[in-house]
């Protein structure tokens, strides 16, 4: 009974995102079961891609055809949905099974297979589909994003994003009520810069990898900064619970720091998002093909993004990204200073890590760490 009750805290801890609170080791099984809603997602991800470059033609040409037929348009826009909508439903059904379940030898086959269907059956349908050429290259890929899949899961991401996810979307209240405070100013200023040459000189020379480079130096901004205020409002939280609490060690004050600092980072996405997708409105509405030819000084192509084709040009796209990431930067160090957000969403968020904390004092008294180690 009291490994039951163990192991039933420990997965408590585990759902509010704190799975270096406990400190049993997770086996291979259990590692890959955590591991099999993200590794879901990526394989009907490909596979509904591969589905959308058999819909879509190849050239501008055929594509802006494509996209003049209205019943074209609409299957186009439905299929687009679902390359998104389709990974994420089947994502959350695999965690809602995963959970509360103890890993099996039929899960740990389930889960090897998704493995191996990235790695072989993605390339061999592609393949079949005409889509790609065989290469091994592209086996190795799926390796590598398999890999990298089960080292997060066994790390704990996992259940840090879950929560984080959670978290942001019964708060998209707040969202919406600093969006509509903060977005209008932002977007006079961003806006500016939106119509302005140099801009997309700059974005649309920019090979997309180094574009990607690029944003993630600002993302990787933002990250310091929420990493270092969470840091801060934790230090702060541990001197009101008084010096008789156990002391936190490095790897479990890591754990706390990033659930607070991943949950107002998913935030910060969902407003770049918002961004993103205004000025993308707003440029197809605005700005013609011939504007931009002049002011980059050559054809607009077709957009692409995640190797999906969209019916905007790419330096569009590529101009929004750039400005989408630089709002989310801007909303990140903006949000702390505004008194109501911090009463609606974060007050709350460290009201749970007090409870957390509550937990984890009863889970250390009653399984010490010298015996959980065992």
């Amino acid at each position: 009974m009291s490994d039951q009750q163990r192991r039933q805290s420990e997965r408590w801890f585990r759902a509010q995102g704190l799975p270096w609170l406990v400190h049993g080791r997770n086996t291979f099984g259990e590692t890959l079961l955590r591991a099999a809603p993200a590794l879901t997602a990526l394989l009907c991800y490909d596979l509904m891609t591969t589905e959308f470059e058999l819909l879509v033609p190849d050239s501008d040409e055929q594509f802006d055809a494509f996209l003049d037929d209205p019943l074209y348009l609409l299957l186009y826009f439905a299929n687009f949905a679902l390359v998104y909508a389709v990974p994420a439903v089947l994502a959350w059904q695999v965690l809602r099974w995963s959970q509360d379940r103890d890993a099996s030898a039929l899960s740990t086959v389930a889960v090897l297979a998704l493995c191996l269907g990235e790695v072989i059956g993605v390339p061999v349908v592609d393949h079949l589909a005409g889509v790609a050429d065989w290469h091994w290259s592209y086996a190795l890929e799926g390796l590598i994003w398999d890999l990298a899949i089960i080292a997060l899961a066994a790390a704990g991401a996992g259940a840090v994003f879950v929560w984080a996810l959670r978290v942001a979307l019964r708060q998209l209240r707040v969202l919406g009520l600093l969006a509509t405070r903060a977005l209008p100013l932002l977007l006079l200023f961003v806006t500016f810069f939106f119509y302005n040459a140099e801009v997309w000189q700059i974005t649309s020379h920019l090979p997309r990898p180094m574009l990607w480079g690029v944003l993630s130096l600002f993302a990787a901004v933002g990250l310091l900064f929420l990493f270092a205020v969470a840091q801060d409002e934790l230090r702060d939280l541990a001197k009101e619970l008084g010096p008789e609490r156990i002391p936190l060690r490095r790897r479990e004050n890591a754990n706390l720091v990033a659930v607070l600092a991943v949950a107002q980072a998913l935030q910060a996405a969902v407003f770049g998002l918002l961004v993103f997708g205004f000025f993308l409105l707003l440029g197809s509405m605005s700005i013609r093909p011939e504007v931009i030819k002049m002011w980059i000084t050559k054809d607009p192509s077709t957009g692409k993004l995640f190797n999906v084709l969209l019916p905007v040009s790419q330096e569009l796209v590529q101009a929004s990204m750039f400005l989408a990431v630089f709002s989310a930067l801007y909303f990140v160090t903006a949000v702390f200073s505004d008194g109501k957000y911090r009463d609606a969403f974060f007050h709350p968020l460290l009201g749970q890590i007090t409870v957390s904390l509550a937990e984890r004092q009863k889970y250390l008294t009653r399984w010490p760490r010298r015996v959980a180690a065992t």
